[in-house]
């Protein structure tokens, strides 16, 4: 069953921006244990500079991951790169793009009348050539038909995300490639989800004993129209990291779960893990 081999793995969604007629990938900023710098306080800039991001260019993803760089380079080295918006790049990357933030307003209708009755805002995002974008792994080929099938229902009678019944959520599927963003080491010590990642008793109970987790803990609490609430669910963020507590080929390794959070609806939670190259720890 998918609740035990799931036939394919999926990414949550991050933005990419347009450079040259290539695209700029973005993933996101690896959650580690940064030691304290021996002269830690001429750098404090620095770490409230790399607070902010959220999201680091594909070559310094792949370059952290594979060891090559750390958080520690980074702030040392902050004046090689730039920040805007919550990405980081390289500075010489001469990168034309936008993500704001803003209020959008909404009315509330009395059903008994039909008027209008009270004003209210919420946060909507607008984009400047940047898209979104995400990654499916597929372990099982004879479902990539129906992934192709099932995105093109989304794109043309529902949407994604929250408030589709408001127009919310419309988009468009500009291309399906085989391109690898990622350049992954195979059968390394710790990975990286990509994904947000619901684990399971035995992982928790393993993490444990192995210790060196690092993460962050993001919940979701969403509705079913005319029906009751879902159970709130809690989940390990995208870019938290873990020991490889799972034996082979780290990509094969199936981490998380499936979470019943009503009679109509589950949460997806399995981690789309990345291995990395070392253990994260510095001096």
């Amino acid at each position: 069953s998918f609740a035990k081999e799931p036939p394919f793995l999926l990414s949550s969604s991050f933005p990419d921006v347009n450079h040259e007629g290539n695209r700029i990938y973005y993933l996101p900023k690896p959650i580690e244990d940064v030691k304290k710098l021996n002269d830690h306080k001429q750098y404090i800039d620095n770490y409230k500079k790399l607070n902010s991001v959220k999201y680091v260019s594909d070559d310094i993803f792949n370059s952290w991951t594979n060891g090559k760089i750390d958080e520690t380079y980074i702030l040392k080295n902050m004046d090689m790169y730039k920040i805007k918006t919550g990405l980081l790049f390289p500075k010489d990357k001469k990168l034309q793009f936008n993500m704001v933030i803003s209020d959008i307003p909404r009315n509330r209708i009395n059903r008994m009348n039909n008027m209008s009755e009270d004003i209210f805002y919420f946060n909507g995002n607008s984009y400047e050539n940047t898209n979104l974008f995400f990654i499916i792994r597929i372990y099982d080929h004879k479902y990539e038909e129906l992934l192709k099938e099932s995105l093109d229902h989304l794109a043309n009678y529902k949407g994604l995300g929250k408030d589709l019944s408001i127009g919310k959520g419309r988009f468009e599927i500009e291309e399906i490639s085989e391109n690898r963003i990622i350049k992954s080491l195979k059968n390394n010590k710790r990975f990286i989800t990509l994904s947000r990642y619901i684990p399971s008793m035995d992982e928790v109970n393993m993490f444990m004993v192995r210790n060196k987790v690092y993460y962050e803990i993001i919940s979701k609490r969403g509705m079913i129209s005319g029906d009751k609430p879902k159970k709130q669910a809690f989940f390990f963020s995208e870019g938290s990291t873990f020991p490889n507590i799972k034996n082979g080929d780290e990509a094969k390794a199936i981490y998380g779960r499936i979470l019943p959070v009503h009679e109509k609806a589950v949460e997806y939670g399995f981690a789309f893990n990345i291995g990395v190259s070392h253990e994260w720890w510095f001096c």
